[in-house]
C-alpha cells in the first residue's frame, strides 16, 4: 500500500527530539528496531503523514503495524495504535 498513514497525537510531552516510530505489530521499541520514524516537531498535539517523505523504507507490505509515540529521541512509549495493511 502506498497510501499515506495519518498518524495523530495529542498531550505529548513536546520535547524538542519526540518521534513518531513504525514497527510490527506490539514490538517492543526498546528491543526492536523501526521500520519508519519522523519526529513530532516538538508539538504537544499534531499530526503527520507517514508516507514516502518519512526516514526508512516506503512503502509498507501488507501486514501488521503498531505506531508509537516515542519519548525525547529515546525509546520509551508514551502513546501507540495498531493498524492493518491489507495486501
Amino acid at each position: 500500500m502506498d497510501e499515506p498513514i495519518d498518524v495523530s497525537w495529542e498531550n505529548a510531552r513536546g520535547e524538542r527530539w519526540d518521534w513518531i516510530g513504525v514497527y510490527k505489530r506490539g514490538r517492543d521499541p526498546r528491543t526492536a528496531y523501526y521500520l519508519l520514524w519522523t519526529y513530532t516537531g516538538s508539538t504537544v498535539a499534531g499530526s503527520t503523514l507517514i508516507d514516502e517523505s518519512v526516514r526508512g523504507p516506503w512503502p509498507l507490505d501488507a501486514g501488521k503495524y503498531s505506531v508509537y509515540l516515542l519519548r525525547d529521541d529515546g525509546y520509551r512509549k508514551e502513546a501507540g495504535a495498531d493498524f492493518t495493511i491489507s495486501g
